[in-house]
């Protein structure tokens, strides 16, 4: 089998096994021979491949961001009115919460790093820029067409990113009760209403 090949596999294995330990028994509580063992590799295979869990954390994490940057790019056509972009972004983020559903104190904790590793820091940063640019982006539109009204983009963007965060941690908080589907989406439709114009 090709080299490179393998090597995706074997990354992508490792990954896998670090995910599933990290969302049943967080990060700290994970570790490297936790992951040795979920993968069923040596722990020279593991070794081979990455140095610390502090970097396969981050692999895990950077996978993540980017398959969901890559969803929300990817979610809506350009003829889409800014409306409907907004709600198929809002289609995006409700899966996504769903697949992380486990994972959700993981990611929250990953969060919580960020005022002291620059590392983490920088990631989240990348991805809040993505985020805002993108709704910031739609919003523009809305508003240059004439449908949504005057206001400054990137703090609109800033709080519907904030909403959902917060919304997430609420669902985390409380998974049999709080309904993220149906509060994500009346977040968007209430959003929706205050900006069309009459």
């Amino acid at each position: 089998m090709d080299k490179a090949k393998v090597a995706k596999e074997r990354r992508s294995q490792i990954l896998e096994a670090a995910l599933r330990r990290f969302a049943h028994q967080g990060y700290h509580q994970t570790t490297m021979d936790d992951i040795v063992e979920e993968s069923g590799l040596s722990k020279g295979t593991l070794y081979w491949y990455y140095e610390s869990k502090k970097e396969i954390f981050l692999s895990v994490m950077e996978d993540w961001l980017g398959r969901w940057g890559k969803s929300l790019q990817g979610s809506f056509s350009p003829q889409d009115p800014p409306a409907e972009k907004l709600r198929k972004v809002n289609q995006v983020m409700i899966r996504s919460g769903l697949e992380l559903r486990d994972l959700l104190p993981v990611v929250m904790e990953f969060w919580s790093h960020a005022t002291q590793d620059e590392t983490i820091k920088e990631m989240l940063r990348a991805m809040f820029e993505e985020y805002d640019s993108l709704i910031s982006g739609i919003i523009q539109e809305g508003i240059s067409r004439g449908e949504f009204r005057e206001a400054n983009v990137h703090h609109l963007a800033s709080i519907l990113v904030a909403a959902y965060d917060g919304l997430l941690f609420q669902w985390m908080l409380n998974p049999e009760t709080f309904l993220w589907p149906e509060t994500a989406t009346t977040l968007i439709e209430s959003f929706l209403r205050s900006m069309t114009k009459k």
